[in-house]
């Protein structure tokens, strides 16, 4: 029986962030997700996104987080796990949750072992809004990877990269989950969100929040030299043994 979730399909087309939700379910638990809007009656999932403000009855977080640092949560929703501890203040302004932390992208290595590990030069991987733009100004030497591409060949690219500069947050988490040091850039200001899902995400790994490094629309700033001074991996990491224990759909 395939198991009901809800990730977000409009406007990111194929966005890697949104594709972990039903790939880690098969991964997980052998069947495939069932896609189901985020209000459908019954019990419904949220494992990977920014999506936890579009929950409701029945709605069971497991590594989703908020969008904005202000979002309210339906106080009806339940909370297995969550991205980071800005998404655990939001959820308990209205209900119980527990301080179980973790992206689920940051599991992507226990089911996916990639072809080649940091054996290539850096990567760029600009948010599914930044892609066009970025595609016309990044020097030459870095690898540009697509964010709308399968799970699987994203994390094989990044996986294979020295170093990634990311204004998707889940570039910088696949890198991160793959040991590879990452950067926040930004090319652009995005019309959605105030930072809070990097910033919850950073929190959850033990990283002082960094702002993003400015690269330009097209990318032309990314001097190689530079970013690298910004980039991170996690200090403290949640425990992921902890997260794979509370899932609720196993």
């Amino acid at each position: 029986m395939a198991v009901p979730a809800f990730w977000c399909r409009v406007p990111s087309r194929g966005n890697v962030g949104d594709r972990l939700t039903p790939w880690l379910i098969r991964k997980i638990t052998g069947v495939p997700a069932r896609w189901v809007p985020p209000h459908a009656p019954g019990v419904k999932f949220f494992v990977s996104g920014s999506i936890a403000a579009l929950g409701g009855p029945g709605t069971v977080v497991w590594g989703a987080g908020v969008m904005r640092a202000d979002d309210v949560l339906d106080p009806r929703m339940g909370f297995a796990a969550v991205r980071g501890p800005l998404t655990r203040e939001a959820a308990l302004r209205g209900t119980a949750c527990p301080a179980v932390y973790g992206d689920p992208g940051l599991l992507v290595p226990r089911f996916h072992r990639p072809r080649v590990l940091r054996g290539r030069g850096p990567g760029v991987v600009p948010h599914f809004a930044d892609k066009a733009a970025a595609g016309l100004g990044v020097p030459a030497g870095w690898s540009l990877i697509d964010v709308q591409r399968p799970v699987e060949e994203v994390a094989d690219r990044i996986a294979a990269c020295s170093l990634v500069a990311s204004s998707s947050l889940h570039g910088l988490i696949l890198g991160h989950a793959y040991g590879v040091p990452a950067v926040w850039i930004r090319f652009r200001d995005l019309p959605s969100g105030d930072d809070s899902k990097f910033h919850d995400y950073f929190l959850s790994v033990g990283v002082p929040v960094p702002p993003p490094y400015q690269v330009g629309r097209t990318g032309a700033g990314l001097d190689l030299a530079r970013v690298a001074e910004y980039a991170t991996l996690p200090v403290t990491p949640p425990d992921l043994d902890l997260m794979v224990g509370t899932c609720p759909f196993r």
